[in-house]
Order: C-alpha cells, then structure tokens, then sequence
C-alpha cells in the first residue's frame, strides 16, 4: 500500500513539476540583430542572459521556437527561439497560432512592436487573440508575459512612448475579462541608459540586454517552481512512508 501511495505521489511530483516550456517571442530585439556583422552562431539577444539566470536559480526550463542562435556561444545555452527580425506586430498575429502547433509552451515572452510605427496596439491584441485560440482549440492554459517595448537610442520615439502606454491599457481590460497576463516594463523598469546600452539606434547592446533578461527573470520566477524540490520530495516522501 505505501509503495502504491509513494508511486502516485511521484507521478504527482511529475506532473507539477514538469519542465517549463517557454517561447521568446518577437522581433530582432529577441532574435539579436539581424543586420549587425555577428553570425547567427553568435547572436544572443536577452535570451542567454536569462537563460543563465534560470539555470543558476534551478529552474528546470526548455526556449522553445522554430529559429535557433547562439550555438557556439560559450557557456551553452538553449537557443530556440520565435524572434522574426523585421515583424510586425500583425506578422507575428499571423503565424503565433502555427508557432504553437509546432513548438507548444506554457509561457510566452512577448515583446514587439518597434517595427510598427504606429500607436495602435492592434496586432498585440490580434496575437493575444490568436493565443487564445490555440488554448481553447487544444484545451491548454498559455502565459503571456508582456512587455512594454524598449524605446530607441537616445529615447527619440514619442510614438513607441504612447504605444506602450495604450499596451497597457490592453493588458488591463484583458485581465480583467481574465487573460492570465503579466505586463513589464522594458521601457523605464529595465534601467536601460539610452545613451550607452544600445549597440545602433535600435538594438541593445549586452549591457542592455542583460537588463531585459533581468526583467524577464524577476517576472519568470512568479510562475516557476526550482527543480532541487522536485528532486528532493521523492526522498521525502520515501523517509516519511517507510521509515
């Protein structure tokens, strides 16, 4: 009986503490950039960052997405991703449904509309939209971790400004229809010096990035549980059973 009892305790253990699936969603500030001299071997964006992060706190996490870089960066670290340098916010409305079907998660970090160049937050509502969709059509339940976008070098785009605050407004009224969203703030809350963390007039160089991933990371560790207690409650549990 105690085996049967310890059994369904580890299958519990299992399920809930299953690895996380998680998907960096976006343009080239998730992608790295796309124009810049460094080969996609090479490209990291925040992503490397925050993955050093989770694995120091142990946290037992898979990136996930149809794109890779990073591969030969030193330490390893996973480099899926669903970053589309160039992409819209409706580009990315458009394919978020099919990127779920291939590479399912359970928590998406979402950050674009830099290539927009307009205050409407449409598109983020569209693939808000289409995320929903996928949940109801394959009875999951996906995160969505939102991020106000970063402003250009130098803070010059007071369009960028106004769709960030329109996001918000979004966010709050599919929150409280009951969207499980997580807004943060890479605008002003990363601490990003918008005269010297940005390697060209768009994209972030690693001093920046690093402060994204710890935004990302601060925002993560709400929803995730570290692999040391899925490690040890197996050991707990057998003491206390058959001791």
């Amino acid at each position: 009986m105690k085996k049967a009892i310890l059994s369904l305790y580890l299958i519990f253990i299992s399920v809930i503490y299953a690895e996380t699936k998680i998907m960096p969603l976006g343009d080239s500030l998730t992608f790295d950039d796309a124009y810049n001299p460094k080969p996609d071997r090479l490209k990291t964006s925040y992503r490397s960052f925050l993955w050093y992060k989770l694995q120091e706190a142990d946290y037992d996490v898979d990136f996930v997405g149809s794109l890779t870089t990073g591969w030969d960066v030193h330490p390893p670290f996973d480099g899926d991703n669903e970053g589309h340098p160039g992409w819209d916010t409706y580009d990315i409305a458009g394919y978020i449904y099919n990127f779920l079907k291939a590479n399912p998660a359970d928590i998406i970090l979402l950050m674009a509309g830099a290539n927009d160049w307009d205050t409407s937050v449409d598109g983020i509502d569209n693939t808000l939209n289409e995320i929903d969709r996928y949940e109801r059509d394959y009875h999951c339940h996906i995160k969505v971790i939102l991020a106000r976008i970063p402003n250009r070098q130098n803070h010059s785009e007071e369009w960028m400004s106004i769709f960030n605050r329109n996001l918000q407004n979004l966010a709050n009224n599919r929150i409280a229809r009951g969207d499980d969203i997580y807004v943060v703030d890479m605008e002003y809350g990363a601490g990003i010096d918008y005269a010297h963390d940005f390697q060209d007039r768009t994209h972030l160089n690693d001093n920046g990035y690093a402060k994204l991933a710890n935004v990302w990371f601060n925002a993560l560790k709400m929803s995730l549980k570290p692999s040391y207690i899925k490690k040890a409650l197996p050991a707990i549990l057998h003491s206390v059973l058959f001791k």
